[in-house]
C-alpha cells in the first residue's frame, strides 16, 4: 500500500481538532479504574483491621456500623471507635460504595460477624470489579456487574 492519492495520510498526520483530547480523556477514564480498584481494596483492608481493633476495644464484639469506626472529633468511643476516616466512615470513597452488616447481637449482646461490599459508584468508570469481605479478612472479588459475595473467588 502506497502513499498515491487514494491514500490519506494528512488525516492520520493531522487529526481532526478535539480528536486527541478525546482519546486522552478517553484514557484518562479508563486509568482511574485501576486506581479505584486498588483503594477500594485497601479501604477493604483498612475496614478489617479497624473491626479486629473494635472488637478487641469494645466489650460488643464487631462494630454495628461503619460509622461507629468512624470519628466524632473526639476521643475514641464505641459509637465513634476513630479508627477509620470519616469519608469512609460514610460508606463512599475513592470511587467506591462501601455497604457493610452486621450479624444481630447474640444472647450475649455480641456482633459476631459482619460483611462488607464494595462496589464501584459507576460500574466500567469507577471501577470494573466488586468486592466482598468479611470477619474472616478474605477479601473476594467479581467482575460482574453486581454484588460480590462469600461465594466469589478470593483475590490472590
Amino acid at each position: 500500500m502506497g502513499l498515491g492519492p487514494g491514500n490519506n495520510i494528512n488525516a492520520f498526520l493531522n487529526p481532526p481538532p478535539g480528536y486527541l483530547d478525546e482519546l486522552k480523556r478517553g484514557a484518562m477514564r479508563a486509568s482511574e479504574a485501576p486506581s479505584s480498584e486498588a483503594a477500594a481494596v485497601g479501604a477493604l483492608r483498612t475496614l478489617n483491621t479497624a473491626e479486629v481493633t473494635y472488637s478487641s476495644t469494645y466489650p460488643h464484639g464487631f462494630s454495628p456500623d461503619l460509622k461507629s469506626l468512624g470519628d466524632n472529633g473526639g476521643v475514641g468511643s464505641e459509637s465513634a471507635a476513630a479508627l477509620i476516616d470519616a469519608e469512609l466512615a460514610g460508606g463512599k470513597k475513592n470511587g467506591y460504595i462501601f455497604v457493610y452488616t452486621s450479624s444481630p447481637k447474640d444472647a450475649k449482646g455480641l456482633i459476631q460477624s459482619y460483611s462488607i461490599k464494595a462496589r464501584p459508584a459507576t460500574f466500567g468508570k469507577t471501577g470494573s470489579h466488586n468486592y466482598y469481605s468479611d470477619q474472616s479478612g478474605v477479601i473476594r472479588a467479581t467482575d460482574q456487574d453486581r454484588a460480590a459475595t462469600v461465594g466469589d473467588p478470593p483475590l490472590q
